[in-house]
Protein backbone atom coordinates (compact mmCIF):
# COMPACT_ATOMS: atom_id res chain seq x y z
CA UNK A 1 0.00 0.00 0.00
CA UNK A 2 1.12 3.80 -0.78
CA UNK A 3 2.66 5.35 2.46
CA UNK A 4 -0.07 8.03 3.66
CA UNK A 5 1.04 11.85 3.73
CA UNK A 6 0.14 14.61 6.00
CA UNK A 7 -2.25 17.28 3.83
CA UNK A 8 -0.86 19.64 5.70
CA UNK A 9 1.81 22.23 4.06
CA UNK A 10 3.50 21.81 7.69
CA UNK A 11 4.69 19.18 10.28
CA UNK A 12 5.92 18.85 13.74
CA UNK A 13 9.41 17.01 14.64
CA UNK A 14 10.53 16.28 17.89
CA UNK A 15 14.33 16.88 18.74
CA UNK A 16 15.00 15.59 22.26
CA UNK A 17 11.97 16.82 24.33
CA UNK A 18 11.10 19.62 22.08
CA UNK A 19 8.82 19.57 19.28
CA UNK A 20 9.99 22.10 16.04
CA UNK A 21 7.63 23.34 13.19
CA UNK A 22 8.90 22.68 9.67
CA UNK A 23 6.52 24.53 6.81
CA UNK A 24 6.88 24.14 3.37
CA UNK A 25 4.59 25.50 0.85
CA UNK A 26 4.11 28.59 -1.66
CA UNK A 27 2.81 31.93 -1.50
CA UNK A 28 2.70 34.21 -4.48
CA UNK A 29 4.58 31.79 -6.61
CA UNK A 30 6.99 32.07 -4.43
CA UNK A 31 8.61 28.95 -2.26
CA UNK A 32 7.96 29.61 1.28
CA UNK A 33 10.56 27.49 3.83
CA UNK A 34 10.23 27.80 7.98
CA UNK A 35 11.88 26.13 10.58
CA UNK A 36 11.72 26.92 14.01
CA UNK A 37 11.52 25.34 17.39
CA UNK A 38 7.73 25.24 18.69
CA UNK A 39 9.06 25.12 22.39
CA UNK A 40 6.58 22.72 23.57
CA UNK A 41 7.19 19.39 24.88
CA UNK A 42 3.39 18.47 24.80
CA UNK A 43 2.36 17.29 21.51
CA UNK A 44 -1.49 19.55 22.07
CA UNK A 45 0.62 22.32 22.85
CA UNK A 46 2.64 22.02 19.77
CA UNK A 47 -0.05 21.74 17.87
CA UNK A 48 -1.76 24.23 18.53
CA UNK A 49 1.64 26.53 17.93
CA UNK A 50 2.11 25.28 14.61
CA UNK A 51 -1.46 26.06 13.59
CA UNK A 52 -1.31 29.35 14.78
CA UNK A 53 2.72 30.16 13.59
CA UNK A 54 1.18 28.56 10.11
CA UNK A 55 -1.35 31.17 10.01
CA UNK A 56 0.86 33.45 10.50
CA UNK A 57 3.58 33.28 8.22
CA UNK A 58 1.29 32.72 5.09
CA UNK A 59 -0.38 36.24 6.07
CA UNK A 60 3.30 37.77 6.21
CA UNK A 61 4.16 36.19 3.15
CA UNK A 62 1.50 37.27 1.50
CA UNK A 63 1.73 40.61 2.72
CA UNK A 64 5.63 40.66 1.91
CA UNK A 65 5.38 39.42 -2.09
CA UNK A 66 2.67 42.33 -2.46
CA UNK A 67 4.14 45.20 -1.69
CA UNK A 68 1.37 47.60 -2.73
CA UNK A 69 -0.77 46.00 -0.09
CA UNK A 70 -0.60 47.76 3.37
CA UNK A 71 -1.26 45.95 6.05
CA UNK A 72 -3.10 46.32 9.56
CA UNK A 73 -1.19 43.65 11.82
CA UNK A 74 -2.52 42.63 15.27
CA UNK A 75 0.19 42.82 17.90
CA UNK A 76 0.18 39.15 17.70
CA UNK A 77 0.99 38.95 14.06
CA UNK A 78 3.77 41.92 14.49
CA UNK A 79 5.08 39.85 17.41
CA UNK A 80 5.50 36.61 15.14
CA UNK A 81 7.32 38.88 12.24
CA UNK A 82 9.22 40.06 14.64
CA UNK A 83 10.53 36.41 16.03
CA UNK A 84 10.37 34.97 12.29
CA UNK A 85 12.93 37.42 10.78
CA UNK A 86 14.75 38.74 13.75
CA UNK A 87 14.18 36.89 16.75
CA UNK A 88 14.84 33.25 16.22
CA UNK A 89 18.44 34.29 15.03
CA UNK A 90 19.44 35.85 18.28
CA UNK A 91 22.04 33.82 20.09
CA UNK A 92 19.86 33.32 22.70
CA UNK A 93 16.58 33.01 20.91
CA UNK A 94 14.67 31.32 24.26
CA UNK A 95 15.30 34.28 26.08
CA UNK A 96 13.50 36.58 23.20
CA UNK A 97 10.93 34.24 23.08
CA UNK A 98 10.38 34.06 26.26
CA UNK A 99 10.27 37.93 26.25
CA UNK A 100 7.36 38.30 23.67
CA UNK A 101 5.31 35.98 25.08
CA UNK A 102 5.36 37.79 28.44
CA UNK A 103 4.84 40.93 26.37
CA UNK A 104 1.77 39.44 25.64
CA UNK A 105 0.54 39.54 28.93
CA UNK A 106 0.25 43.15 28.93
CA UNK A 107 -0.85 43.73 25.19
CA UNK A 108 -3.78 42.61 24.05
CA UNK A 109 -2.53 40.19 21.14
CA UNK A 110 -5.54 41.16 19.12
CA UNK A 111 -4.97 44.69 19.19
CA UNK A 112 -4.11 46.47 15.68
CA UNK A 113 -0.70 47.51 15.97
CA UNK A 114 -1.69 50.91 14.46
CA UNK A 115 -4.08 51.52 17.68
CA UNK A 116 -1.23 51.41 20.22
CA UNK A 117 -1.53 54.19 22.48
CA UNK A 118 0.95 56.07 24.60
CA UNK A 119 -1.28 55.21 27.61
CA UNK A 120 -0.98 51.93 26.98
CA UNK A 121 3.10 52.31 26.43
CA UNK A 122 2.86 54.43 29.95
CA UNK A 123 0.57 51.55 31.98
CA UNK A 124 2.79 48.43 30.76
CA UNK A 125 5.95 50.72 32.32
CA UNK A 126 3.79 51.51 35.41
CA UNK A 127 2.30 47.38 35.62
CA UNK A 128 6.54 46.45 35.51
CA UNK A 129 7.34 49.06 38.00
CA UNK A 130 4.38 47.46 40.27
CA UNK A 131 6.11 44.39 40.10
CA UNK A 132 9.68 45.48 41.21
CA UNK A 133 11.12 45.35 37.97
CA UNK A 134 14.14 46.88 37.34
CA UNK A 135 14.84 49.95 34.96
CA UNK A 136 17.35 47.84 32.94
CA UNK A 137 15.06 44.70 32.60
CA UNK A 138 11.77 47.36 31.62
CA UNK A 139 14.35 49.26 29.33
CA UNK A 140 14.93 46.01 27.48
CA UNK A 141 11.38 45.11 27.06
CA UNK A 142 10.67 49.09 25.50
CA UNK A 143 13.83 48.16 23.35
CA UNK A 144 12.22 44.91 22.03
CA UNK A 145 8.88 47.07 21.52
CA UNK A 146 10.69 49.82 19.51
CA UNK A 147 12.28 47.22 17.08
CA UNK A 148 8.76 45.39 16.71
CA UNK A 149 7.55 48.38 15.45
CA UNK A 150 10.49 49.65 13.24
CA UNK A 151 10.35 46.44 11.49
CA UNK A 152 6.89 46.64 10.62
CA UNK A 153 7.34 50.31 9.40
CA UNK A 154 10.03 49.21 7.37
CA UNK A 155 7.26 45.81 5.86
CA UNK A 156 5.04 48.78 5.24
CA UNK A 157 2.66 47.45 8.33
CA UNK A 158 0.84 50.41 9.64
CA UNK A 159 2.46 51.45 12.68
CA UNK A 160 1.33 54.17 15.01
CA UNK A 161 3.45 57.27 15.51
CA UNK A 162 4.89 56.74 18.50
CA UNK A 163 8.41 56.76 20.65
CA UNK A 164 8.56 53.78 22.66
CA UNK A 165 12.15 54.73 23.15
CA UNK A 166 10.97 58.18 25.03
CA UNK A 167 10.02 55.72 28.14
CA UNK A 168 13.27 54.32 28.76
CA UNK A 169 15.16 55.88 31.68
CA UNK A 170 18.89 56.03 32.52
CA UNK A 171 20.28 53.06 33.85
CA UNK A 172 21.41 53.03 37.55
CA UNK A 173 25.39 51.94 37.50
CA UNK A 174 25.75 48.52 37.84
CA UNK A 175 26.72 46.57 41.68
CA UNK A 176 27.79 43.56 40.20
CA UNK A 177 26.77 41.10 42.55
CA UNK A 178 29.21 38.17 42.97
CA UNK A 179 30.17 35.13 45.51
CA UNK A 180 32.97 36.15 47.96
CA UNK A 181 35.10 33.27 48.08
CA UNK A 182 35.62 29.28 46.99
CA UNK A 183 33.54 28.18 50.60
CA UNK A 184 30.41 29.93 49.34
CA UNK A 185 30.58 28.36 45.60
CA UNK A 186 31.14 24.85 47.04
CA UNK A 187 28.49 25.24 49.53
CA UNK A 188 26.23 25.92 46.65
CA UNK A 189 27.91 22.97 44.49
CA UNK A 190 27.13 20.13 47.66
CA UNK A 191 23.54 21.57 48.06
CA UNK A 192 23.10 21.21 44.22
CA UNK A 193 21.52 18.35 42.23
CA UNK A 194 24.00 15.88 40.75
CA UNK A 195 23.52 16.93 37.18
CA UNK A 196 24.00 20.42 37.85
CA UNK A 197 27.20 20.59 39.52
CA UNK A 198 29.35 20.34 36.62
CA UNK A 199 27.47 23.27 35.03
CA UNK A 200 28.12 25.55 37.86
CA UNK A 201 31.95 24.16 37.93
CA UNK A 202 32.33 25.03 34.19
CA UNK A 203 30.18 28.62 34.20
CA UNK A 204 32.69 29.61 37.42
CA UNK A 205 36.19 27.87 35.34
CA UNK A 206 34.47 29.23 31.87
CA UNK A 207 33.05 32.66 32.86
CA UNK A 208 30.47 31.57 29.87
CA UNK A 209 26.93 32.56 29.57
CA UNK A 210 25.01 29.72 30.70
CA UNK A 211 22.87 29.73 27.83
CA UNK A 212 25.64 29.18 25.65
CA UNK A 213 26.93 26.56 27.98
CA UNK A 214 23.65 24.38 27.92
CA UNK A 215 24.14 24.96 24.04
CA UNK A 216 27.48 23.50 23.97
CA UNK A 217 28.03 20.44 22.17
CA UNK A 218 30.73 18.08 21.83
CA UNK A 219 31.26 18.71 17.97
CA UNK A 220 32.04 22.53 19.33
CA UNK A 221 35.36 20.54 20.81
CA UNK A 222 38.56 20.57 18.67
CA UNK A 223 41.64 19.85 21.14
CA UNK A 224 41.90 22.19 23.71
CA UNK A 225 39.29 24.93 22.19
CA UNK A 226 35.79 24.99 21.62
CA UNK A 227 33.65 27.31 19.36
CA UNK A 228 30.71 29.17 21.04
CA UNK A 229 28.08 31.60 20.23
CA UNK A 230 27.71 35.11 21.93
CA UNK A 231 25.96 37.62 21.56
CA UNK A 232 26.13 40.12 19.19
CA UNK A 233 23.40 42.38 17.40
CA UNK A 234 25.76 42.72 14.55
CA UNK A 235 25.63 38.72 13.19
CA UNK A 236 23.25 36.67 12.78
CA UNK A 237 22.64 34.12 15.60
CA UNK A 238 25.01 35.81 17.48
CA UNK A 239 28.98 35.85 17.34
CA UNK A 240 31.14 32.96 17.48
CA UNK A 241 34.24 32.62 19.08
CA UNK A 242 37.29 30.41 20.40
CA UNK A 243 37.86 29.56 23.65
CA UNK A 244 40.58 27.79 25.30
CA UNK A 245 40.27 25.08 27.32
CA UNK A 246 42.13 25.09 30.39
CA UNK A 247 42.85 22.08 32.48
CA UNK A 248 40.16 22.81 35.28
CA UNK A 249 37.61 22.86 32.05
CA UNK A 250 39.32 20.20 30.72
CA UNK A 251 38.45 17.91 34.19
CA UNK A 252 34.87 19.01 33.90
CA UNK A 253 34.74 18.03 30.26
CA UNK A 254 36.40 14.82 30.90
CA UNK A 255 34.19 13.68 33.47
CA UNK A 256 30.67 13.86 31.40
CA UNK A 257 29.59 10.86 29.61
CA UNK A 258 29.22 11.17 25.89
CA UNK A 259 25.45 10.65 25.99
CA UNK A 260 24.65 13.12 23.41
CA UNK A 261 25.49 15.63 20.79
CA UNK A 262 24.78 17.97 23.80
CA UNK A 263 27.77 17.89 26.23
CA UNK A 264 25.61 18.96 29.69
CA UNK A 265 22.72 16.11 30.18
CA UNK A 266 20.64 15.07 32.35
CA UNK A 267 19.07 11.29 31.96
CA UNK A 268 20.88 11.37 28.54
CA UNK A 269 18.59 13.97 27.50
CA UNK A 270 19.72 17.52 26.73
CA UNK A 271 19.50 20.02 29.82
CA UNK A 272 17.24 22.87 28.25
CA UNK A 273 17.04 24.95 31.90
CA UNK A 274 18.46 25.49 35.39
CA UNK A 275 16.65 27.99 36.89
CA UNK A 276 15.01 25.61 39.06
CA UNK A 277 18.15 23.61 40.04
CA UNK A 278 20.02 26.84 40.69
CA UNK A 279 16.48 28.08 43.03
CA UNK A 280 16.44 24.73 44.63
CA UNK A 281 20.42 24.51 45.14
CA UNK A 282 20.52 28.05 46.94
CA UNK A 283 17.54 27.80 49.62
CA UNK A 284 19.02 24.67 50.30
CA UNK A 285 22.49 26.22 50.83
CA UNK A 286 21.21 28.64 52.67
CA UNK A 287 21.48 31.68 50.41
CA UNK A 288 19.57 34.34 49.74
CA UNK A 289 18.41 34.06 45.90
CA UNK A 290 20.94 35.45 42.87
CA UNK A 291 20.52 35.28 39.12
CA UNK A 292 22.24 32.99 37.39
CA UNK A 293 24.40 35.59 35.55
CA UNK A 294 26.00 35.56 39.64
CA UNK A 295 28.60 32.48 38.45
CA UNK A 296 29.91 34.73 35.43
CA UNK A 297 30.21 38.04 37.58
CA UNK A 298 32.12 35.69 39.75
CA UNK A 299 34.46 34.76 37.14
CA UNK A 300 35.35 37.95 36.08
CA UNK A 301 35.33 39.76 39.67
CA UNK A 302 38.06 36.81 40.86
CA UNK A 303 40.14 37.23 37.58
CA UNK A 304 40.19 40.95 37.86
CA UNK A 305 41.18 40.78 41.66
CA UNK A 306 43.82 38.41 40.70
CA UNK A 307 44.90 40.21 37.72
CA UNK A 308 44.23 43.38 37.56
CA UNK A 309 43.79 43.87 33.82
CA UNK A 310 40.62 44.88 32.40
CA UNK A 311 41.41 43.11 28.65
CA UNK A 312 42.30 40.14 29.89
CA UNK A 313 38.81 39.67 31.74
CA UNK A 314 37.70 41.41 28.64
CA UNK A 315 39.13 38.73 26.35
CA UNK A 316 37.82 35.40 29.09
CA UNK A 317 34.51 37.44 28.75
CA UNK A 318 34.63 37.56 24.99
CA UNK A 319 33.31 41.27 24.85
CA UNK A 320 34.14 43.39 22.06
CA UNK A 321 34.41 46.25 24.01
CA UNK A 322 36.08 47.12 26.97
CA UNK A 323 33.60 49.43 27.89
CA UNK A 324 31.27 46.69 28.78
CA UNK A 325 33.92 45.01 30.95
CA UNK A 326 34.31 48.63 32.93
CA UNK A 327 31.93 47.41 35.45
CA UNK A 328 34.21 45.01 37.50
CA UNK A 329 36.51 48.08 37.03
CA UNK A 330 35.04 49.40 40.52
CA UNK A 331 36.89 46.83 42.34
CA UNK A 332 40.50 48.42 41.74
CA UNK A 333 39.84 50.94 44.73
CA UNK A 334 39.29 47.78 47.09
CA UNK A 335 42.38 46.01 45.61
CA UNK A 336 44.71 49.23 45.68
CA UNK A 337 43.87 50.18 49.10
CA UNK A 338 44.45 46.52 50.51
CA UNK A 339 47.64 46.29 48.16
CA UNK A 340 48.56 50.29 50.05
CA UNK A 341 47.91 48.79 53.38
CA UNK A 342 50.19 45.32 52.70
CA UNK A 343 53.17 48.16 51.77
CA UNK A 344 52.85 50.80 54.27
CA UNK A 345 50.06 50.03 56.68
CA UNK A 346 50.89 49.11 60.20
Amino acid sequence: MPQKHSALPYKLVIRGQTYHLEIRTHVNGQRLLVRESTHCKDRKQAEQYAAKRFAQVIEQAEYRTNPLKLKDFTIDEAFGLYWEEIGQDHSNADDTFNKLSNLTKYFNPKLKLSTLTVDDISRFVKAKRAEGRKVATINRYLAMLSAILNLCKKRKVNVPDLNVREFMKPEPFENVKYFDDWATVEKIISNAADHFKPIILFSIYSGMRISAILNLKWSDIKGETFNISVKDKRFKGGRIVTKQIYPPMREVLDSLPKVNEYVFTYKKERILSVKKAWKRALERAGLPHVSLHTLRHTHATWFYQKTHDIKAVQKSLNHTSSKTTEKYAHLMDAVVYDEYMSVFGH
